[in-house]
């Protein structure tokens, strides 16, 4: 297990990148809103940066998350499928008000989301 490059934080959001094999996993932390979410994207945009296998972004400790952070992840997932990458993209998402806002905007149908980190990258066998 190997962690790349500082926490990006500020006093309610954290965001760092852990290394799997050839999976990238972003973990955030917080609230994910329009002050936020450009960390995020940051984040995500590093740890996509050696075309990563799988992207796990790891939601399970953020408390609120906005239209800004579902845009953040909506324009991730468009990149990864219309680029030429064969990335996946797995979203952890365990606090009931973040699964809510997945299942009120119907992306729960479009995001493929895991409970935990481990049960994500089980799917990549």
């Amino acid at each position: 297990m190997t962690e790349s490059g500082n926490p990006v934080s500020s006093s309610l959001f954290d965001a760092s990148i852990e290394l799997r094999g050839a999976t990238a996993i972003v973990h955030a932390s917080g609230e994910v809103d329009i002050a936020s979410a450009p960390a995020l994207a940051a984040r995500i945009d590093q740890a996509l940066a050696d075309d990563p296998r799988e992207l796990i972004v790891d939601l399970s400790q953020v408390t609120l998350l906005d239209s800004s952070g579902l845009g953040v992840l909506i324009q991730v997932l468009k990149g990864l499928e219309s680029g030429e990458a064969k990335t996946a993209l797995r979203l952890v998402v365990s606090e009931p008000h973040v699964i809510k806002v997945f299942s009120i905007t119907g992306l729960d149908g479009v995001f493929s989301i895991f409970s935990s980190v481990d049960e994500a990258i089980g799917t990549s066998s």
